[in-house]
């Protein structure tokens, strides 16, 4: 298991979920302290790796047959970074109560990591996720009587963002 930038992610649990014909089957796996884990008796078929509490994590896309012992990169997107900022009306007044999600997703061949974070504006319309790993994300805003907002964020500095919502005619 590795955080986004590659460095290796110690004792990190995941849950392992086996696909196969016969059977499925859930796993908590563990990385060592080098990101390292291993899995004995998996039926042949497809694995999926997940969390359970926010922030949610999924990997798809990893193929396990006994005959090959081939080793398989989990990336996450964890890291020192933030993003944050304030959710703001047309005129620039805040939007407390505007529902905020990050999402950040990654292809290595056919394996895709996704994570997906969210949280709710406060009084002064201030959104905050940390620990994120450097890279692109999409932020979507959503807030009762306003369009959705959508928008790609290369995570990296700490620069406040400021997203207006338009009010929605309808």
């Amino acid at each position: 298991m590795v955080a986004a930038d590659g460095t290796p992610l110690p004792d990190f649990s995941l849950w392992l979920r086996v696909a196969s014909p016969s059977e499925q089957q859930h796993r908590v796996v563990t990385s060592d302290r080098n990101g390292r884990f291993t899995v004995a008796d998996l039926p042949q078929g497809e694995l999926s790796f997940s969390t359970r509490a926010s922030p949610h994590f999924r990997i798809t896309g990893v193929q396990f047959a006994p005959e090959v012992r081939d080793r398989v990169q989990l990336w996450l997107d964890l890291g020192s970074y933030e993003a944050r900022g304030y959710v703001l009306d047309a005129d620039g007044e805040p939007l407390p109560g505007s529902r905020v999600s990050l999402t950040w997703s990654l292809i290595d061949g056919a394996v895709q990591s996704r994570s997906t974070r969210e949280t709710v504006t406060d009084a002064a319309g201030w959104f905050l996720f940390t620990q994120l790993g450097p890279g692109w994300h999409t932020l979507t805003v959503d807030a009762p009587g306003h369009r959705p907002a959508r928008l790609d964020h290369y995570v990296s500095s700490g620069d406040d963002l400021a997203v207006r919502l338009q009010e929605d005619p309808s």
